[in-house]
Formats: C-alpha cells, sequence, structure tokens
C-alpha cells in the first residue's frame, strides 16, 4: 500500500553498517496550483539512522514530497526507504448517519457517495492509494472518528462487521447482498415458516434487522431488504 499517514513507518535498506527508521509525524496538504508545491503534500518525518557497529543513533525532524514516493519506495539522502505496509482500512458511522473511511490518520468523508460507492471498492482504492481521484472531503487527524463508532475493518480484501451498523453504513457496505450470499436453503424454508434458525439469528445479530422474500430457486427470485 502507497498511502501515507501520520504513523506510518518507512525502513531504510541497510548500506554501509547503517540502518534506519522513519516515522511520519505530519501530513500538511497544499495548493496544487501553486507551483512552489507542485511536488505534493509535505511529508514530516522524524528519521532515526543507527550505526550497526556501535549501536550509535542519529536522529532528525525532516521532511519530503509525497510524489517522490513511488511504489512503496521514496529515495532521500540517496538512501532507500520503503514504506511498511499498512493493511487495515477502516469504516466509521457517526449518530448522524456520517460516514468516514480511513486509516492513522488519513480520513474520507463517504456521507454523500454511499449509494453510488461501497466500502469494499474505496477501501481497496485507499490500500492502493489510488485516491487522488476522489471528490469528497478529506481530514487529517487522528481525532477525526472521536464522535463515531468503528463499524467494520477491511484488510487484504476481506471485511469484519465489528459492531452493528445503521442505516447509512449498511448501505454502504451493501449488507442486503451480503446476508443473501450467506442465507441457506434452510434458514430461508425455516423464515418462510414463521421460525428463525440459530444460523439466521446470527446473521441478524452481525448485521442488523433484514426482511426476505423469495428463495434461492424458484420462480420468486430472493430478495433481502435491510429495516
Amino acid at each position: 500500500m502507497n498511502t501515507l499517514t501520520v504513523g506510518s513507518k518507512l525502513i531504510m535498506t541497510p548500506v554501509h553498517g547503517l540502518t534506519g527508521e522513519m516515522v511520519i509525524t505530519a501530513i500538511e496538504p497544499v495548493d496544487p496550483d501553486l507551483d512552489i508545491f507542485r511536488e505534493g503534500d509535505i511529508i514530516r518525518v522524524h528519521e532515526t539512522v543507527v550505526e550497526a557497529e556501535n549501536g550509535k543513533r542519529h536522529e532528525y525532524d525532516t521532511y519530503f514530497f509525497a510524489n517522490k514516493l513511488i511504489d512503496g519506495v521514496v529515495i532521500y539522502n540517496q538512501w532507500t526507504w520503503t514504506l511498511v505496509p499498512t493493511t487495515k482500512i477502516e469504516l466509521y458511522e457517526n449518530n448522524a448517519g456520517g460516514l468516514l473511511v480511513g486509516a492513522g490518520a488519513t480520513w474520507y468523508d463517504m456521507t454523500l457517495v454511499q449509494d453510488d460507492s461501497s466500502f469494499a471498492d474505496d477501501a481497496a482504492a485507499f490500500a492502493a492509494g489510488e485516491t487522488q481521484d476522489w471528490t469528497v472531503d478529506r481530514y487529517d487527524g487522528a481525532d477525526v472518528t472521536a464522535r463515531a463508532e468503528l463499524i467494520a475493518v477491511w484488510e487484504n480484501g476481506e471485511i469484519e462487521i465489528v459492531s452493528t451498523p445503521g442505516s447509512a453504513a449498511r448501505c454502504y457496505l451493501h449488507l442486503a447482498e451480503t446476508i443473501a450470499r450467506q442465507l441457506t436453503e434452510a434458514d430461508i424454508a425455516a423464515w418462510h415458516a414463521g421460525e428463525l434458525t440459530e444460523h439466521a439469528a446470527t446473521l441478524i445479530q452481525k448485521y442488523g434487522d433484514f426482511q426476505i422474500w423469495g428463495r434461492q430457486t424458484g420462480s420468486e427470485p430472493l430478495t433481502v431488504k435491510m429495516l
């Protein structure tokens, strides 16, 4: 993943008996229309270089420009630094139905695109660093999610629901389709008979209340609607 967030680390390729680590301490968005800042956001880091022979440490506060990171690698002071991948992308929802997607201290407000996109697709794009064309609001700061609840975590293409989502998150997560894929014929038959299987009850507890019509086979197709 090429996304830079506060707290992300870059590791130096050992050279001449030296090892090193950079920790991102701040990301300063800049106006791309200003010629002086055409190299992208300013990435401020705390750099530590260690001499392997005697363990002596050298520490600096410095910076580089975001576009210097290419395929997860930045060349700085003629040394090669590689970004340590961050694979967990989080979805938060607040009481007003607002949705935030991101990691570390970089967050995007997905509230207005919940009907046109999905957490799975957006998390994958975020993880790949493909957010340049996003038109939603971006926020930088670890406290952005303070008044929201963690709903789901994306990691390497898999989504884990960690708390019951509200209506906005259910839509954004496309939970109706997820539930439809997980329902069994036994679940559906019991449902139409006015009963609830243990498996269906688990789905309700995990995803929230829903209603179903039809079956996986037959003339009436299976339809799931979140309540």
